[in-house]
């Protein structure tokens, strides 16, 4: 992906968790979007290799009851439609480390 795609997917992760903890009825995830967003709303971009490993890590952050969202291309530009192209996590910063702690900044 280009750097442009890149940010546009980015922004698509950042609405799509925003929405999905907004709807949950999970009240740690309302209290979780409270926290985020009294800490200037941070965001962290990592880097992973392949579509498996995002997969992996997605499992892993749901077995873990960690937030999280994949946000799959509409297909209209560089990436086949339906694509998985990024995955956004929130949660304690201790336990999404246990998932992305190993990962180096994009």
């Amino acid at each position: 992906m280009g750097v442009g795609k890149i940010a546009a997917q980015a922004g698509h992760a950042s609405v799509g968790i925003i929405q999905d903890m907004q709807a949950s009825k999970d009240p740690n995830s309302k209290l979780l979007l409270k926290q985020y967003n009294q800490n200037a709303c941070p965001k962290i971009a990592l880097k992973i290799s392949s579509y498996e490993e995002m997969m992996t890590l997605q499992q892993k952050a749901e077995l873990m009851k960690i937030n999280n969202h994949v946000v799959f291309d509409a297909g209209k530009t560089q990436i086949p439609a339906g694509s998985a192209t990024i995955l956004s996590l929130l949660g304690e910063e201790t336990e999404v480390n246990k998932v992305t702690g190993h990962l180096k900044l994009l």
